[in-house]
């Protein structure tokens, strides 16, 4: 099999977080994790189908692991709650840990405890 070389760039993921918008007393943040924006990928456009019909948010509704970068041995979080929107966007109420609420925004001292609802990291 003959190997293909893809010249896509540098890809990166940002974000913005309106401050106003974070609970503070709850330790958590709404943010919006997946729309149907085409997105360049090794092997073409990548759409994601946003319908009722094909998301299926049951295990996340119980309580999910927000991971660094999809890493399940990277957990920097919990999932509080998960929607999709009627944008078609999919939006999630997150806690982070300690550890990663620097990357959010300055780490109170109250913060230093971690997440205690248990995550479910091994989806399928």
């Amino acid at each position: 099999m003959a190997k293909r070389t893809l010249k896509i760039g540098r890809q990166v993921r940002g974000f913005q977080i309106d401050r106003q918008t974070i609970d503070k007393e709850k330790r958590t943040i709404p943010l919006s994790f997946s729309s149907e924006e085409p997105i360049e990928r090794w092997f073409g456009m990548e759409i994601l189908d946003h319908s009722p019909s094909a998301v299926n948010l049951q295990r996340l509704k119980k309580g999910g692991a927000l991971l660094m970068d999809h890493d399940p041995k990277d957990q920097v979080g919990v999932i509080e709650d998960v929607s999709i929107d009627v944008d078609r966007k999919g939006r999630a109420v997150v806690r982070p840990s300690s550890r990663a609420a620097p990357f959010f925004f300055p780490c109170p001292r109250t913060w230093r405890q971690p997440p205690v609802k248990p995550c479910l990291t091994n989806f399928s």
